[in-house]
């Protein structure tokens, strides 16, 4: 299993390789979802996967830990072939750490679907209903990657005051539809500082971390 720690600053720098289990949708973006259908439960995961048997890999997320300290922001992209335990590792961090999650396996492989399912979980973590329209659901703008890196900020200003960080995890970019352009599932190339986003999939899924940015604050 390998873990690519992309180092962002003001510029994208090389990634950093440690070495180390493993029907398409369409999402509708042209209408406000509510905030309680579109958040998607990692139970199912965390039963599949048997996170009470979990064991071993804590060197790995001790290294994801480092990273995330010394880092203003950034990525961490984990990949390993199927069965090496990325999706086990994934659903350990969210379970242990209640990170914001999205998960692939449970079907929602399209970009809006991913963005609709995150931008969700911003609003209720961080309390951004205020600047909605509507504060019980998630507006179209936000299954776009420029809506949802709006809200990546809001969000990362308001865990800055209180000396925290925003950090999501998207397991499985492997299964995502394919994106025309950009990274899988429409994440942003740029993050705010605060923010990480921490990634799995398989070996030859293309992502072009060294087009990754870190936008300072």
């Amino acid at each position: 299993m390998t873990a690519h720690l992309t180092h962002l600053t003001q510029f994208a720098l090389p990634a950093k390789k440690i070495l180390l289990r493993k029907g398409k949708e369409k999402a509708k973006s042209n209408s406000a979802a509510p905030l309680s259908l579109v958040v998607q439960d990692p139970q199912p995961v965390f039963d599949e996967v048997r996170l009470t048997e979990f064991t071993g890999r804590q060197w790995l997320i001790d290294q994801v830990d480092r990273f995330r300290t010394e880092q203003a922001c950034g990525f961490v992209v984990i990949q390993a072939d199927p069965g090496l335990g990325k999706t086990t590792v994934a659903a350990r961090l969210v379970q242990q750490r209640g990170y914001l999650s999205h998960f692939t396996c449970l079907g929602n492989r399209s970009a809006p679907a991913a963005l609709r399912n995150l931008s969700a979980q911003l609003i209720a973590r961080f309390a951004l209903e205020k600047y909605l329209r509507s504060k019980n659901a998630v507006p179209s703008w936000a299954h776009t990657t420029e809506g949802f890196s709006w809200l990546l900020q809001l969000a990362a200003e308001k865990a800055t005051v209180s000396s925290g960080q925003v950090v999501l995890v998207v397991d499985g970019l492997d299964e995502a539809e394919p994106a025309e352009d950009g990274l899988p599932l429409g994440l942003p190339r740029s993050l705010p500082d605060g923010v990480f986003i921490i990634t799995t999939c398989r070996p030859d899924t293309p992502v072009p971390v060294e087009s990754l940015t870190c936008t300072r604050s």
